[in-house]
């Protein structure tokens, strides 16, 4: 056999595979710490590391009430850019009533860049969900939209030339509008305790997420590419940078699925949040993508758009 040489971001799941399962571990779906690069041209700022361990908390049921945060910097780092990524998460936290309640650095040997490590916590979860075949499965918040608005940041001169300038501020806004809210992280874990099975999307987007969410649970699932949300203004971008938006970061976005006698989108919408039907779950092994008339079978993610662009750029 021939052993892959990794590369930044996510390790692939044929890696996973071999090199975890394989050996009798297993890949967490419940775990609250999240870590994530900073300070590269085409990394996730720090709240969004932040956010993903709010969302993982409250996809177990855990209401989020506090975060502990770790930075790592590669020696030689001027000190401000510690005092930027404290400042970013302090902001990002306490406008959702969240406690920032201890952080700390160091600088390791070796280490080339930025890494930015954060714990959620919140009350005590209860018993994991079940995934059972004929549950809806909704989508909250919109696909891509924080990878795209990455991109659109990286690449704002470019964009400059082909859009105007109020298409490009709306590009650009895509960061603060892809954070998860305080309503959206307690209309989770509200429906967590209620028996929903709960997936974040983050690295490697809607299709990650998705096949995350059937491996963890050993469960198929049938999904509606036209039903998944994705904003225009992400759909330019990923045109433009030729990307695949539902393989693009997106963090703040969930996966539910809930017994359909449920009707979790009336739930949310009861609260003026929006949950979006996008499919069911299906017997294992099925997983299903439908496009219209066009249906195939979701093949193992690939890496992240924005660690594909980094390399071409």
């Amino acid at each position: 056999m021939i052993w892959m040489q990794l590369k930044t971001g996510k390790i692939p799941w044929a890696v996973r595979d071999r090199q975890i399962k394989n050996k009798g571990l297993d890949v967490p779906s419940g775990s609250v710490i999240s870590a994530g690069c900073a300070g590269g041209k085409y990394d996730p700022l720090p709240e969004m590391t932040a956010a993903e361990a709010l969302c993982l908390c409250a996809a177990r049921g855990e209401k989020p009430s506090s975060l502990e945060v770790r930075v790592l910097l590669a020696p030689g780092t001027e000190e401000e850019e510690l005092g930027w990524i404290c400042e970013r998460i302090k902001k990002f936290a306490s406008e959702r009533g969240i406690a920032v309640s201890a952080a700390d650095a160091s600088a390791p040997a070796g280490l080339a860049g930025t890494i930015v490590t954060a714990a959620a916590f919140g009350n005590a979860a209860g018993a994991r969900a079940k995934a059972v075949s004929g549950m809806a499965l909704y989508a909250a918040g919109e696909a891509g939209l924080a990878g795209a608005a990455i991109a659109a940041h990286a690449g704002r001169e470019a964009l400059a030339e082909r859009f105007s300038g109020s298409a490009l501020r709306r590009m650009l806004e895509g960061i603060e509008r892809s954070l998860p809210t305080r309503e959206m992280l307690e209309l989770v874990s509200e429906l967590a305790g209620k028996g929903a099975v709960i997936r974040p999307a983050a690295e490697g987007g809607v299709f990650a997420a998705l096949w995350g969410l059937a491996a963890y649970h050993d469960i198929g699932f049938e999904a509606d590419l036209r039903a998944i949300p994705i904003r225009q203004e992400t759909v330019e971008i990923c045109e433009f940078f030729d990307l695949n938006p539902y393989q693009l970061y997106s963090g703040g976005m969930f996966l539910i699925a809930m017994d359909e006698s449920f009707e979790a989108d009336m739930y949310a919408a009861e609260r003026n949040l929006r949950l979006t039907r996008i499919g069911t779950l299906e017997k294992p092994p099925v997983k299903r993508i439908r496009s219209g008339e066009e249906i195939r079978d979701l093949e193992k993610p690939g890496r992240d758009m924005l660690r594909i662009l980094e390399e071409r750029t």
